[in-house]
């Protein structure tokens, strides 16, 4: 018997417990039966339908999709991990984000560091500055920890500088350049994390 075509497609949900779907169900818009199965049976899975239906019902219909992706997302995590659900993806995430932060203000005390070097009055030669460790500690500043070094590294510059007759700022300036740079595509995977 061929089918009228006023009758509306089912949704996922009304598709998996065998009945009628009307033109104002609430998961139609959000779980077409066509591609939206797996989706919804987490979510029936997780919430139940009728909860499910209920949540969707009592949000603004402009604010509805972001709430039924917000349902699928929650019922994936709480499947995927069901002690902790979402909660254990957002505290490794936010664990990612501090080691990244905590990378980003080393490596940019190191960047402070080498710019003091370079506006000193007697910059240290580039070659000199790679031999600075670039090793950190979370309680120690790399200009705390290389204090000790400086000292030796200051009487190799002078003994460079009157051997050599360093005068090239050139060379300082492409060094700085090439750090600066490192520091940015760091940066520019802080912000690329998810």
């Amino acid at each position: 018997m061929p089918r009228s075509s006023s009758h509306t497609t089912r949704c996922a949900a009304c598709r998996f417990l065998c009945r009628r779907c009307t033109a104002d169900c609430v998961f139609l818009p959000y779980f077409p039966a066509d591609r939206q199965d797996e989706r919804y049976l987490m979510v029936h899975r997780v919430f139940g339908t009728s909860n499910a239906a209920k949540i969707l019902q009592q949000i603004d219909v402009s604010l509805r999709h972001h709430a039924a992706e917000t349902l699928v997302f929650q019922a994936e995590a709480r499947l995927r991990d069901p002690v902790y659900g979402s909660v254990s993806l957002i505290a490794r995430l936010n664990e990612t984000q501090n080691q990244i932060q905590h990378e980003i203000s080393s490596i940019m005390s190191v960047i402070s560091y080498y710019q003091s070097l370079l506006s000193s009055p007697n910059p240290m030669p580039p070659s000199q500055m790679m031999t600075v460790p670039m090793e950190y500690d979370q309680e120690q500043q790399p200009t705390q920890m290389l204090e000790s070094q400086m000292t030796q590294q200051q009487q190799q510059q002078q003994q460079h500088e009157m051997m050599m007759g360093y005068d090239d700022q050139h060379e300082q300036q492409q060094m700085m350049m090439m750090m600066m740079m490192m520091a940015g595509e760091v940066l520019e995977v802080a912000q690329l994390e998810p």
